[in-house]
């Protein structure tokens, strides 16, 4: 399952869908229902399970869909009580997830989003082209927010992460204009939400792409680290993987 902000794509989850005499229904839906510790009941019958014991197979979370136009109480991605089902046919029309997945989506999707259930072999991991930074020896991990995010062409990172552990940069922001400033080592570089320009020691940019907000952080096109803040980057495509080093070449690179 991919799980898109806009038009960049955050992440991509493993999941287990409808067994084949419980296909789940395919079409676009919306999420009409969210649920913390789910109660649930068999379709075909039986006691009702409370949420949060071992036996519910919903896991922690609920998010109901609108689909065939039900209410929201009988198609849902939620979580699970058998981690070993997830990649397999195995719900009774469902999306079912990882707990620890439906934990960071729950907190991230609202009443209202649109969910589109298709019908296709391609495997959703191939769209997510990296999903791991080492910067300076060190792998980045993020707790809050993804690490890499993609427009379909460009893999985006978190531009305070990475250039806070770059040595010698600060990182500021600006709230009235939408702007971020990085500076250390004689350098100082503005780059601002929505716009395809970058300020450096004062002459400006154009760049190909523009930096976008998503869950209060700034993400930029992890090329412009090369490009703009004194780095190198060497992408990694077997491994999904983005290595990027200090260096003390120019300010901006062609």
């Amino acid at each position: 399952m991919a799980f898109f902000k806009d038009q960049y794509l955050l992440d991509v989850f493993p999941v287990a869908t409808g067994r084949l005499s419980h296909y789940t229904p395919e079409g676009s839906w919306r999420v009409i229902a969210k649920l913390v510790y789910p109660s649930w009941r068999n379709p075909d019958g039986g006691p009702i399970i409370p949420g949060g014991v071992p036996e519910n197979p919903l896991g922690s979370r609920w998010l109901g869909l609108n689909a065939l136009g039900t209410g929201g109480s009988i198609y849902g991605i939620h979580g699970n009580n058998n981690p070993s089902s997830v990649g397999t046919y195995a719900t009774s029309g469902c999306i079912r997830l990882y707990n620890q997945d439906i934990l960071w989506l729950y907190e991230r999707v609202p009443l209202g989003t649109e969910v589109q259930i298709v019908n296709n072999h391609t495997n959703l991991s191939d769209w997510k082209k990296f999903n791991r930074i080492i910067l300076n020896g060190e792998e980045l991990k993020y707790a809050t927010h993804p690490s890499l995010v993609h427009d379909g062409e460009t893999t985006f990172l978190p531009l305070r992460a990475a250039a806070e552990a770059l040595v010698g940069y600060r990182v500021g922001w600006n709230n009235t204009t939408k702007a971020v400033t990085v500076s250390g080592r004689e350098h100082e570089a503005v780059f601002t939400i929505g716009i395809n320009r970058v300020k450096v020691n004062n002459v400006t940019y154009i760049a190909e792409k523009a930096p976008c907000l998503l869950y209060n952080t700034t993400f930029v096109p992890a090329f412009w680290l090369q490009r703009f803040l004194q780095s190198e980057v060497c992408y990694n495509n077997d491994a999904k993987l983005i290595e990027i080093k200090s260096t003390a070449g120019p300010a901006v690179t062609p």
